[in-house]
């Protein structure tokens, strides 16, 4: 497989990766929003603590696939 198809290959998962991650935080935050009256708050801290995670997450994902396009023009 060539250098450059391993990059896609890459660039496709951590795309994935990040769809995911995404979804997760949607998920999340919308549990957040309607539940949070009746949710224990050691609950809705931990959500908070994690959505911050995920986020800070998929923002250095971003970062990762936009490094790895920047090496295709290079090529």
């Amino acid at each position: 497989m060539a250098k450059i198809d391993k990059i896609k290959e890459t660039i496709s998962l951590a795309k994935y990766a990040l769809g995911i991650l995404l979804g997760l935080i949607f998920g999340m935050t919308g549990w957040l929003v309607s539940s949070y009256k009746l949710a224990d708050s050691l609950l809705i801290v931990v959500t908070f603590i994690l959505i911050a995670i995920f986020v800070n997450f998929s923002i250095l994902l971003l970062k990762y696939i936009l490094n790895k396009i920047e090496s295709l023009e290079e090529m």
